[in-house]
């Protein structure tokens, strides 16, 4: 009895052991069709669909722009031409204005035929809609602030980044989520649950996060101490370094190479490195802003403190 359950025990570790050391042996030649690939393709068509859109509207308003340059450059040339004018015109056109402010209404005009004249432009809008009402709604002149057009490209390229980021890290996420429903969707290394949650963490926090505040930052800082920034070129070499940090720190990520260290700090020291001189030139630039005058030492304190 004895020796027949060592023989039972002895054919159940032998199974064990025979399904343990069974490989499976996954087959990666159409990786490119495989569930997952083909859900990023999707979610990266969208992202590009929403750049599309969002050209659009940019091209809309620069041409909005251009538009309203013309028309003040058309006013300019009509003061210049104002201008130029003879004493005799000039006369005549006092002589018209003189008549203008004399007139009365002679009761008829609403009913008559007989053009309008009106020469002291006070009609904004001439509408033949019944319903049209008598008041028409105030116009709102837009607040509008003189930037540079230096500072205006860097602060455009530092948010343009950071919504980049924010959209390729949020779709690193989702895939990642994806994978909680689906855990077969792919066998690929570099797709693996492992190592895309700290590519997604890493991107929405470096990439996203620091990007669009230092973006908001020279905006805020230049606008409040009433000053340029010291240097566009060390603007650009430091969004340079902080895009190229995320990355190369993403690559290695995704092949393996991290940290090991805790969240948001996967990223081995050379990119950590990479990404410190970047900051160290953008607070380099900010330091160099500070002025001399007391007040504007204090709206420059006041910009500082608005960034913490």
């Amino acid at each position: 009895m004895l020796k027949n359950k060592i023989s039972f025990l002895t054919a159940i570790l032998l199974s064990q052991s025979a399904v343990a050391q069974k490989s499976v042996d996954v087959s990666t030649d159409n990786w490119v069709t495989s569930p997952g690939i083909i859900g990023t393709f999707f979610l990266i068509a969208i992202v590009f669909i929403i750049a599309i859109v969002i050209m659009l509207f940019q091209a809309s308003g620069y041409i909005k722009t251009i538009q309203e340059r013309k028309q003040r450059t058309r006013q300019l040339e009509f003061s210049e031409e104002l201008l130029g004018l003879k004493e005799a015109e000039i006369d005549a056109i006092l002589l018209q204005r003189k008549q203008s402010l004399n007139f009365k209404l002679k009761g008829e005009e609403l009913g008559s035929s007989t053009e309008a004249l009106d020469e002291k432009g006070l009609v904004y809008k001439v509408s033949h809609e019944p319903g049209n009402p008598l008041v028409d709604e105030k116009r709102k002149s837009p607040l509008t602030f003189e930037t540079p057009e230096d500072l205006k490209k860097i602060i455009i390229f530092y948010l343009g980044a950071s919504v980049f980021w924010l959209v390729f890290g949020t779709l690193i996420g989702q895939y990642v989520g994806m994978k909680f429903v689906w855990p077969d969707m792919d066998h690929q290394a570099w797709l693996s649950f492992g190592r895309l949650r700290p590519v997604h963490t890493n991107t929405v926090f470096w990439g996203w996060a620091s990007m669009a505040m230092i973006g908001l930052g020279y905006f805020v800082i230049a606008r409040t101490s009433n000053t340029k920034i010291y240097s566009y070129r060390w603007a650009w070499i430091a969004w340079y370094l902080l895009n190229l940090s995320v990355v190369i720190g993403n690559y290695f990520l995704m092949i393996g190479i991290n940290n090991g260290g805790g969240e948001y700090r996967e990223y081995i020291w050379p990119v950590t490195a990479l990404f410190a001189s970047g900051l160290i030139i953008t607070f380099s630039t900010i330091i160099k802003l500070l002025p001399t005058e007391r007040f504007q030492r204090y709206t420059f304190l006041t910009g500082i403190f608005s960034q913490v």
